[in-house]
């Protein structure tokens, strides 16, 4: 018999849980794909596949994307993928004060500089010193900040194509003109 005891601490305004058992492997089935795990609880939860050019990203409601007034909003490490600059290991930083996400790029003297800038709450991004609109907000739950994948996208020069077959979802990003 599996005993699991749960804890919930309250710190600093974020959930913590904590659970204690023997190990024991699980079977996660999302969306048809099976993930082999250890230790943990069965979870059932939405996903949908992303590709990027030839990049493929399965991501998982709640934690890798909302869905927010009909858009869908990703964390912002899937954002690099759709960017026409290359953003360097430890190049997104949070701004704990003006509740900002900055992206950063490496410059001609080889060092990281900000470039990109989204702050929660607005319905825009600062790229260098240029406002650039977007269709939707920029959105922060339970402590994690969520980004328009189709504005930025399409900011960026990516095209958007949804797809749906056999209750799967998915979304297709490429460059303009590349289907």
């Amino acid at each position: 018999m599996l005993v699991v005891t749960l804890a919930c601490v309250l710190l600093s305004g974020s959930m913590a849980f904590t659970a204690t058992s023997a190990p024991k492997k699980i079977d996660i089935i999302l969306n048809e794909k099976e993930i082999k795990t250890q230790a943990g609880a069965e979870a059932h939860q939405k996903s949908i596949e992303v590709k990027i050019d030839e990049q493929a990203f399965q991501l998982v409601e709640g934690t890798d994307y909302i869905i927010s007034e009909g858009h869908i909003l990703v964390s912002p490490v899937y954002i690099i993928s759709v960017l026409d600059f290359t953003v360097p290991g430890k190049g997104i930083w949070w701004d704990n004060k003006a509740k900002s996400v900055t992206f950063a790029y490496v410059d001609i003297d080889d060092y990281p500089k900000p470039r990109l800038t989204f702050k929660v709450g607005e319905s825009h991004f600062t790229e260098f010193d240029k406002q650039i609109k977007l269709k939707s907000k920029i959105v922060m739950v339970k402590g994690r900040v969520y980004l328009p994948l189709r504005a930025v996208s399409e900011a960026y020069g990516k095209e958007i194509h949804w797809e749906s077959s056999n209750g799967q979802s998915g979304i297709r990003i490429t460059t303009k003109n590349q289907q």
